[in-house]
């Protein structure tokens, strides 16, 4: 939140790009079927030429592989959040090191 107060227009060209990255490595027939439009008005939405509604620009972020988050939310990579899982799981398995971490002791 504190990157969005302080520069958004750098979060803003930052988005654009990774939206952008992304969706130029798309076939124009997957832009075209994931926001419901011809090839050829689907080049125009890729090359900005065209807008696209909320919903459309919903199913196209989701058909390039992304999602949205809320600006303060700290986001990891899966297998980093899985190792962590794994990690606590371990540590959690052992009762005088679960009653460390819960501040039992």
């Amino acid at each position: 939140m504190t990157e969005q107060l302080h520069d958004p227009r750098g979060v803003y060209r930052k988005l654009s790009a990774t939206v952008s990255q992304r969706v130029a490595k798309m076939a124009l027939a997957d832009i075209a079927k994931a926001v419901g439009k011809s090839d050829s008005t689907a080049c125009r939405v890729r090359d900005g030429e065209q807008g696209i509604t909320i919903m459309e620009c919903c199913a196209l972020l989701y058909a390039a592989g992304l999602k949205v988050v809320d600006a303060d939310a700290k986001v990891v990579d899966a297998s980093i959040y899985d190792a962590a899982c794994a990690i606590t799981a371990k540590a959690m398995a052992d009762p005088e090191i679960a009653q460390l971490l819960l501040g039992a002791k």
